[in-house]
């Protein structure tokens, strides 16, 4: 736009030369060179016109979230090749297009990577080999929470360990449990498309007593530490703070009195999104007036994002979710005082339900885990995976499948959140509807 005022300028310049006799006299002379001095003024102080049809400038950032990824014995032992050897990557395959399609992909890590050593152990004291971080990081993962009720199953050791393994994939970042009181204290901000953020991360709860010398390894969920975290956040410059919780009680379908509790809490004291985990079953999605320093207009919690990635079987706890969230930076006129501000807006609400199969997949000589969309013939929710792909899934297994979009749908909608469904178009590209 700029460019077409400068090409119209010069033409009128250009115009006036051509206007003018070439074997001027010298008060012609002058007249043209005064001409050209008032010409260049005007280049020099052209100011751009704005195209009316121009549209505000805007940033976007998706962030995107999982439920628990959780290993039982069953899934490790599922995966092993011998000697020693473990390889969870297929167990992904299915979802990773969707979980690499967001800016930011976070999830929950309910296990402990203490190493061969310790031995591997399922329910109720976790130890997973350290091929699962590897297949974390190959599904497009790119922060792990490791804060819940099992951090601490294998000691002070265990929380060291596992984070030694998770610093060697290089996630972008690993929230939860640390290392160090300063370490626990510093907090972390981020950057995505010009959109700067914060991931706090709490527990409820620890089913081994934290000690009381090692209390630096994780936090349990306090209002008043919440607090002070946020606004350190905001203090260095975190436009959209979202909490990562871990409460409620497991295999209850809606938030108990605790939950809702601490989500007022945690609403009066400014947060932009709150993501739970635990109860192993999905739990709905609720909008929020925010208040405090918040930077959303209207907030957003997932009470409970169910499995992801779990051993058990039983109808509603083998479901799981991708909860998608697309926020928008808007730059554009105060209409009062004609000054350009910014503002953040969640734009859309959407989500994939998943479904954890278990059966014959890709080896005919065993069973194993798989994460699926939980699509039907009617839904196939991207076109290069649809059921006809999937034909070693039995007539029972889909009906399962459709099952588990219904009761997942019906679940996250339960208190009218109109979360729209995630969808893959052919070049691989997000499309909600």
């Amino acid at each position: 736009m700029k460019n077409i005022y400068l090409y119209l300028v010069l033409f009128l310049i250009l115009s006036n030369f051509s206007s003018c006799s070439p074997v001027g006299e010298a008060s012609a002379n002058t007249e043209d060179s005064e001409r050209v001095k008032d010409s260049l003024k005007v280049i020099a102080n052209f100011q751009p016109i704005k195209d009316f049809t121009e549209k505000p400038d805007t940033n976007k950032v998706t962030f995107a979230f999982t439920g628990d990824l959780m290993c039982h014995g069953s899934q490790y032992k599922a995966v092993f090749e011998g000697n020693d050897t473990y390889n969870f990557i297929p167990v992904f395959e299915g979802v990773k297009p969707f979980l690499s399609a967001a800016d930011v992909m976070v999830g929950n890590l309910e296990t402990v990577l203490a190493g061969k050593g310790k031995n591997y152990k399922s329910y109720p004291q976790f130890n997973t080999p350290n091929a699962y971080a590897d297949a974390l990081k190959d599904a497009g993962f790119d922060i792990i929470v490791t804060v819940n009720n099992h951090t601490y199953d294998q000691g002070k050791a265990g929380v060291l360990r596992t984070l030694d393994e998770l610093d060697k994939r290089n996630f972008d970042a690993v929230l939860g449990s640390y290392r160090t009181q300063e370490a626990q204290d510093e907090i972390k901000v981020f950057e995505k498309n010009e959109i700067k953020y914060s991931i706090l991360a709490y527990t409820q709860f620890s089913n081994i007593t934290l000690r009381s010398a090692e209390s630096h390894l994780f936090q349990l969920i306090d209002t008043a530490k919440v607090g002070q975290d946020i606004q350190k956040a905001r203090k260095q410059g975190a436009e959209i703070v979202l909490i990562h919780y871990h409460w409620g009680a497991e295999y209850k379908p809606e938030p108990n009195s605790y939950q809702k509790m601490i989500t007022e809490k945690t609403i009066e004291l400014g947060a932009d999104v709150i993501i739970g985990g635990h109860p192993h079953v999905l739990q709905p999605l609720k909008k929020y007036k925010s208040k405090g320093n918040a930077t959303l207009d209207s907030g957003i919690v997932a009470y409970s994002m169910g499995n992801f990635y779990s051993g058990q079987r039983k109808r509603f706890r083998h479901n799981g979710a991708i909860v998608w969230l697309e926020m928008e930076k808007v730059t554009e006129k105060d209409p009062k005082t004609k000054e350009e501000i910014s503002k953040i807006v969640l734009k859309n609400v959407a989500h994939l339900p998943t479904w954890v199969y278990y059966g014959k997949a890709g080896n005919p000589s065993k069973n194993e885990y798989r994460i699926y969309p939980a699509q039907n013939d009617s839904i196939p929710f991207s076109p290069f995976l649809s059921l006809d792909t999937l034909d070693f899934i039995s007539k029972s297994g889909r009906v399962y499948l459709n099952q588990s979009r219904k009761d997942s749908d019906n679940a996250l909608r339960m208190y009218n959140v109109d979360s729209k469904h995630l969808f893959l178009d052919k070049d691989g590209k997000p499309v909600l509807k």
